[in-house]
């Protein structure tokens, strides 16, 4: 690993953009399931109140 001027500090922001988005992702995707099932279970209930 070379250190030269500005490398690192760029490499890291790099990452932390990386990680940043990668985490955003999973949020997403978490917060969507929840909204499906909880759609789906309301769906369901439905049909069994009909």
């Amino acid at each position: 690993m070379l250190h030269r001027g500005n490398e690192p500090i760029f490499f890291s922001f790099l990452y932390f953009l990386f990680f940043l988005f990668h985490f955003t992702l999973i949020i997403n995707v978490i917060l969507w399931f929840e909204i499906c099932s909880q759609f789906h279970y309301m769906n369901l209930r439905r049909l069994e109140i009909k």
